[in-house]
């Protein structure tokens, strides 16, 4: 059997990720309900502004999934921005 501790985005990703590779011993567990941790809490956003170039491409290459889905899910690109007090921070 594959134990797989917590049921939110990585968890059931990973249950679904094993099933398609027919694994029929997974079994997922969390002791909160479905969407009730941090993954039920995100709001999204696509960042560039991460600690290295994978993790930026990778953030990047995941915007067209949602850009398909955006009726759907109510998927809207709105932006944000940071502000830095000091040169030292902006840097």
């Amino acid at each position: 059997m594959i134990a797989i501790l917590g049921g939110g985005v990585v968890g059931a990703a990973t249950a679904w990720a094993l099933s398609r590779r027919r694994r029929r011993d997974v079994v997922v567990f969390d002791p909160r309900p479905k969407g009730s941790g941090s993954t039920g809490r995100a709001f999204g956003g696509f960042r560039t502004q991460q600690g290295n170039a994978l993790n930026i491409a990778l953030s990047l290459a995941s915007r067209p999934f949602f850009e398909a889905r955006s009726a759907r899910i109510g998927f809207r690109p709105v932006g944000y921005l940071y502000l830095a007090e000091t040169e030292e921070v902006a840097a």
